[in-house]
This record gives structure tokens, C-alpha cells and sequence, in this order.
């Protein structure tokens, strides 16, 4: 059984070191988890201009399968608003089977679809079982709608 639920500061250690496993394990290049960032964002979560949805899911026994985060913003050209999952991570040993993911996955389109958002987008990034990822996303109605690209600035 996985719940999830709201970050609390009590998962803090939990959620760095999940990230930073996550972050070592990536074929792509992610800013360093920053464990004060982290604080001021469970903190101020509710505080953002935009609303933002700090996750995790819970296994049956106590122990985090993963996290996630989302972001709301309003489409540039439209009124539209639009979810944006920033990050949606679950531990090795929670993977191939789908409960942590689709869990976390249910829970952010809920959350997006009360905050009146008419889109989610998922940037798929991580050389992490990609591909069946967006296998999972198109069974739930996700459509690939391009290539993302990346600089890294000095």
C-alpha cells in the first residue's frame, strides 16, 4: 500500500538523500540538492506567487518510495493555466511495479485539476528508465510533444 502526502520538515533527511541518489544516478547534469532551499520551500510552500505541490509517497512500511513537485504557472499567451511536474522520483527498489509512481502521478493531477489547471506537462530528463516512463504517461493520456534541450551557464 503507498500513501502519499504533503512534505513535512520531518522528511527532510529523507527527501535530500532520496535527491541526492537520484541526482548521482541521472545521465544529465542537475543542480546540487541544498538542503536550506529545500527547508524554505516546505516552509513557504503555501507562500509562492505560484502554487507549488511538494510530495511523497509512503510504502506500507513507513519508508518513502519517492517524492514529487509540481509548480503552477499561466500560460504566456493564454489565460490557460498549465501544471508543471518538476521532479516525480521513486526509490530502485519501488520501481517496475507502478504503485509509487502512479500514486505520486494521481496526486499531482489532482492537485493540478483543483488548482483549475487545463494542462500538465512532465519533462521526462533523467536517463532513468525514460522510456518506460513515457510508456506509463501515454497509457494515462500524456502525448510526446517535443525535445527538451539544455545549456548550462558558467
Amino acid at each position: 500500500m503507498i500513501t502519499v502526502r504533503r512534505v513535512t520538515l520531518a522528511d527532510l533527511d529523507d527527501v535530500m538523500a532520496m535527491l541526492e541518489r537520484h541526482i548521482a544516478a541521472c545521465s544529465v547534469e542537475y543542480p546540487k540538492p541544498d538542503r536550506d532551499t529545500l527547508t524554505r520551500s516546505v516552509l513557504s510552500s503555501s507562500h509562492y506567487t505560484a502554487p507549488i505541490a511538494l510530495l511523497v509517497a509512503e510504502g506500507a512500511d513507513g519508508g518513502l518510495a519517492g517524492c514529487a513537485a509540481a509548480v503552477v504557472s499561466r500560460c504566456l499567451w493564454s489565460p490557460t493555466l498549465v501544471a508543471q511536474i518538476v521532479i516525480l522520483l521513486v526509490e530502485p527498489e519501488h520501481r517496475g511495479r507502478g504503485r509509487a509512481f502512479l500514486a505520486l502521478l494521481n496526486a499531482v493531477e489532482k492537485w493540478a485539476a483543483e488548482k483549475e489547471c487545463r494542462q500538465i506537462t512532465f519533462t521526462l530528463s533523467s536517463g532513468i528508465d525514460d522510456e518506460r516512463t513515457a510508456r506509463a504517461l501515454s497509457k494515462r493520456g500524456y502525448v510526446r510533444t517535443g525535445i527538451d534541450t539544455v545549456k548550462y551557464l558558467p
